[in-house]
C-alpha cells in the first residue's frame, strides 16, 4: 500500500543541505535565489526545504516546488502540480490492486 505522505528524513531533506548547496552555488542571480528561498519559507510554518534535483526545493508533506537553476536568464521555479495521484483501481483479472494509469505519468511518457 502506498503511503499518503513521503518520508522526508534523508540528509538532502534538510535546511543544512540547502545551506551547503547555496554556499557552493556560483550563479549570477544567487541573491535572488536566496530571496526566493526566504520568501517561500515565510509563507507558512508548515513549509520545509531540502535539495531535490540538485536545487533548493520546498515541501509540506510532499515537494511542491523546486528552483530551476538551469535557466540562462533570471531564475525559475518548477511547480510540481498533480505529480502524485494515488488513485488505485482493482485489476479484475488478478484480484489485486494496481495503480491507475495517469496520462503523461507512465513509463516512456514525456
Amino acid at each position: 500500500m502506498l503511503s499518503e505522505t513521503a518520508n522526508h528524513n534523508s540528509r538532502n531533506d534538510t535546511t543544512e543541505a540547502v545551506d551547503e548547496l547555496m554556499k557552493s552555488l556560483v550563479r549570477q542571480h544567487k541573491d535572488a535565489i536566496a530571496h526566493l528561498r526566504r520568501s517561500i519559507l515565510e509563507l507558512d510554518a508548515s513549509i520545509s526545504e531540502g535539495v531535490k534535483w540538485n536545487a533548493p526545493s520546498f515541501r509540506t508533506t510532499e515537494y511542491f516546488a523546486t528552483t530551476n537553476l538551469r535557466t540562462k536568464e533570471g531564475i525559475g521555479v518548477i511547480l510540481h502540480l498533480g505529480a502524485k495521484i494515488r488513485d488505485r483501481r482493482r485489476n479484475p483479472t488478478q484480484g489485486s490492486q494496481e495503480p491507475a494509469q495517469v496520462a503523461g505519468q507512465g513509463p516512456g511518457d514525456n
